[in-house]
């Protein structure tokens, strides 16, 4: 019998993979392709397909953005908002607690000559605005990838717009 990993985790993924739809949703022509979403007990990842002329600004809110969620389940909302300016100055010193997510989305504004506090703070604000704008959808979606482990970008991608239009219609409703 399978051990159902944490909701933390699916979150951490869903954000992943939902920043990558949603940033795709304001583009002529896509950057990335999210082909799997997968979860165990411990871990989980997000397959992609990245094309080479992604902006270096998108690739670092898709690589903060399962932080971002994860922190957001964890913490809570207030704490992004009160942690804001500690995350960025250890950003940008090169400090931190989530090691890969953190210092992938730093190597790619790096790359790019976008390395001050400041750029570090705009790709910081943007991933929190784009996690907060979708968070019931972020959750719904990790409710899903919770229980069936492993979906691929299709499927996820027809769940997240499934949760989309459910917490649309509630709101419209209510």
């Amino acid at each position: 019998m399978s051990i159902e990993p944490p909701l933390w985790l699916c979150i951490h993924e869903t954000g992943h993979a939902v920043a990558h739809f949603v940033i795709n949703e304001h583009l002529a022509e896509f950057e990335t392709i999210v082909t799997s979403v997968h979860v165990c007990e411990k871990e989980g990842v997000v397959e992609v397909k990245t094309r080479k002329n992604a902006s270096p600004l998108n690739c670092a809110v898709r690589c903060l953005a399962g932080y971002v969620a994860e922190m957001r389940c964890r913490k809570g909302e207030d704490w992004l908002e009160s942690e804001k300016d500690n995350i960025v100055r250890d950003m940008a010193a090169g400090e931190y607690d989530r090691l890969t997510d953190i210092e992938m989305a730093r190597d790619y504004l790096a790359r790019a000559g976008l390395n001050t506090e400041d750029d570090l703070r705009r790709a910081w604000l943007e991933t929190v605005s784009v996690v907060a704008s979708h968070w019931e959808s972020v959750v719904g979606a990790a409710r899903v990838l919770q229980q069936r482990t492993s979906i691929s970008g299709e499927e996820f991608e027809q769940v997240w717009r499934d949760c989309r239009m459910s917490h649309s219609s509630a709101k419209v409703a209510a």
